[in-house]
């Protein structure tokens, strides 16, 4: 009997229609001890991935890492969860939370924190990427 593995877009696939994948991106500048941004996804999309990398060096701290949450209304940290990151320049970490190939019920924001001491300077840039259903007539839904 051969097994036939199920793929995240099978579950996407709407007839005759097929997955638009988008990339939205977001640079921030750490400079407070807790530092948020919000990258916009809408209803429907499918959050497939994404990073946070650091630009250039986080300093002040006194320590090696930084703590990452990325979420969004539904779970707030959904997408990464309270995850360490070395504070060095071009270290990085990817999405590994729940909410990861889940569909987004409502438009939304997810949400990222970069948690610390007031005395942080440095970037990160976050990175996200999700699908959304095109119909056969080309709008996506």
């Amino acid at each position: 009997m051969a097994v036939r593995k199920r793929l995240l877009s099978d579950s996407l696939q709407p007839a005759l229609g097929r997955l638009r994948m988008f990339t939205v991106a977001e640079s921030v500048a750490i400079s407070a001890a807790t530092q948020d941004t919000t990258l916009s996804i809408p209803k429907g999309a499918v959050v497939l991935g994404g990073g946070v990398y650091v630009e250039t060096a986080i300093s002040g701290t006194g320590v090696s890492t930084a703590t990452i949450t990325i979420g969004d209304t539904a779970d707030a940290d959904g997408y990464m969860i309270a995850s360490e990151l070395a504070v060095d320049a071009g270290s990085n970490a990817i999405f590994a939370g729940a909410r990861v190939g889940e569909v987004v019920a409502t438009a939304d924001n997810v949400t990222v924190t970069v948690g610390g001491s007031a005395a942080w300077a440095g970037q990160v840039s976050v990175v996200l990427h999700y699908a959304l259903a095109e119909a056969p007539d080309g709008a996506v839904s």
